[in-house]
């Protein structure tokens, strides 16, 4: 940040404080030690497509013929009110430092993997990425939010990522105004690709993302990443709506 923008934001904080928006203490972080560590992570896994439980979140055999997604991991519980506030916020109100807390229960709940499930989400051959936005999308926000957790949690746990996979075009409504299945499936249908000159063959790609719905835009990237060659695809999700 340059000088100016330095003396921006401490303006800003001089004048307009941030507050936990837990708990509402001015001079925290917008999601204070305290209201985050109350945050559970989430100890269910289910299918992609049908919602069964399966170990790990794998998709199902009977599903797996039409989502590409090879498992779903969700960090927390949309219903939990300060993980869904804290989502909006950051993807509506613009306030990116939110990424850092979303990325802090990420990386609770990998490590809870880890120690608890005995299973490693990462291996030698991991790449991270993000869902990507349409130009149009990412020009009018600032910043794609996944890619902000994405890069958080690649850096917390020394792993590639690579935010210059997958492209987006064409997608004509954002999929969350869409709450018709079929209808997000058209949607998105052939606006994700690979970009030129990209090889992920022999790879474990993890997509991340704030929120997946029917997981019609993760089956969409993973789609294109087993296109070019990735062996295995994981969506990673900070909650399902």
């Amino acid at each position: 940040m340059n000088s100016a923008g330095k003396i921006n934001e401490w303006v800003l904080d001089l004048v307009f404080p941030s507050r936990c928006i837990g708990c509402g203490r001015v001079g925290e972080p917008y999601v204070c030690n305290h209201c985050l560590i109350g945050v559970l992570i989430n100890k269910n896994f289910r299918c992609i497509d049908c919602g069964l439980k399966t170990n790990l979140g794998l998709t199902c055999l009977g599903c797996s013929e039409g989502n590409p997604v090879d498992q779903l991991l969700v960090v927390a519980d949309y219903d939990n009110w300060l993980v869904k506030k804290a989502i909006q916020c950051l993807k509506y109100s613009f306030i990116q430092e939110l990424a850092n807390p979303l990325s802090s229960l990420a990386d609770k709940y990998i490590k809870w993997l880890s120690g608890e499930r005995n299973y490693q989400i990462f291996t030698d051959d991991t790449i991270i990425t993000a869902v990507p936005l349409s130009r149009k999308r990412n020009n009018w926000r600032g910043f794609n939010q996944s890619e902000l957790i994405a890069k958080n949690i690649a850096d917390r746990f020394l792993i590639n990522c690579d935010f210059k996979l997958l492209a987006r075009t064409g997608l004509v409504r954002p999929q969350v105004e869409i709450e018709n299945r079929e209808k997000r499936i058209r949607n998105i249908q052939d606006t994700i690709s690979l970009n030129d000159n990209i090889s992920v063959t022999g790879h474990r790609v993890i997509v991340v993302d704030d929120v997946s719905t029917t997981g019609t835009t993760l089956n969409a990237c993973a789609r294109a990443l087993k296109g070019g060659g990735a062996k295995e695809v994981i969506g990673l999700v900070i909650a399902r709506g």
